[in-house]
């Protein structure tokens, strides 16, 4: 063989090197939520109420005499 056809064979076996060395000597990656490793100063749990209050035209809200709406507010 001469040089010239020895080319492509030399590059297909340098690619095969490369790629062998890069999956040997890599080392995995493993994926982790950012909520698993951090914690933010001052962060807590917080209990939200929705109370369904319904604002914008006149007489189409929740009425005065609603349990559901005077009771956690008094």
């Amino acid at each position: 063989m001469t040089m010239k056809n020895q080319l492509p064979f030399l590059r297909l076996g340098t690619a095969v090197l490369y790629f062998f060395l890069l999956a040997v000597l890599t080392t995995p990656a493993w994926g982790v939520r950012v909520k698993d490793i951090a914690a933010l100063r001052g962060a807590r749990d917080n209990a939200l109420i929705g109370f369904g209050i319904v604002v914008g035209l006149d007489g189409t809200g929740d009425s005065q005499e609603s349990l559901l709406t005077r009771k956690p507010i008094v």
